[in-house]
């Protein structure tokens, strides 16, 4: 894969955005595009300190049978 970086205001500018971005050269020709991440970086932190919380882990086991409860109270 290859890698560019890109100085601080561009990673600013895909840092805040709030969709898909397009990238464009100087004559406005399309580059490419860029999917923003799903979540920021304080959401990702937030997520891992629920996650390090007492009782934060379910098996996998426990999940299916949690939605096969779920489903025989419909």
């Amino acid at each position: 894969m290859t890698q560019i970086v890109v100085d601080a205001s561009v990673a600013r500018q895909i840092a805040e955005s709030s969709g898909p971005i397009t990238l464009v050269d100087s004559q406005g020709r399309t580059l490419g595009s860029v999917e923003r991440p799903i979540y920021t970086p304080e959401e990702v932190e937030e997520g891992l300190r629920r996650l390090n919380q007492p009782g934060g882990w379910l098996t996998s086991e426990q999940v299916r049978e949690h939605v096969r409860k779920l489903g025989a109270k419909s």
